[in-house]
């Protein structure tokens, strides 16, 4: 991969997720990335501005900006224009032992984002929620168990 290199999508509605993911892909795939860290990407990207755009509270339009930084780590960093939120410390975490039932109120997919991550870090700058994502340079197993 190049010594730094970056890549940008911005994106407002969930129909544009799809597109988001399948730029994001050819960029990496361009850049030599391997086909399961490729997917990774994608998975954690989509998990998380799907998360944004179904949950967050915006006062405004939802506005969330992927950006891709290879260093040669891929560094992804998500922003948002909604509401502090801070997912590393208001997620609370998986209830894995809990019935299915319990386990409706979701969690998970921010525990798989959390599994593949070799880094995670927030950050509320200039209104924004800022979430940095480090993942490992070789691609990891996302099962939970």
């Amino acid at each position: 991969m190049p010594e730094s290199s970056l890549w940008s999508f911005s994106l407002c509605e969930m129909r544009e997720l799809d597109e988001c993911k399948s730029q994001l892909a050819a960029y990496l795939h361009q850049s030599g990335a391997p086909d399961e860290t490729i997917e990774d990407a994608k998975l954690v990207a989509e998990e998380l501005i799907n998360n944004v755009l179904q949950y967050g509270e915006c006062p405004q339009a939802p506005q969330v900006e992927v950006l891709c930084e290879l260093t040669p780590a891929i560094r992804l960093t998500i922003t948002d224009n909604c509401t502090a939120f801070n997912p590393l410390e208001e997620i609370p975490p998986a209830n894995l032992s809990a019935d299915d039932e319990e386990r409706a109120d979701g969690g998970f997919g921010f525990l798989i984002v959390q599994k593949i991550a070799a880094n995670l870090k927030y950050n509320r700058r200039n209104h924004r929620n800022v979430l940095q994502i480090t993942l490992p340079s070789i691609p990891t197993e996302t099962s939970c168990h």
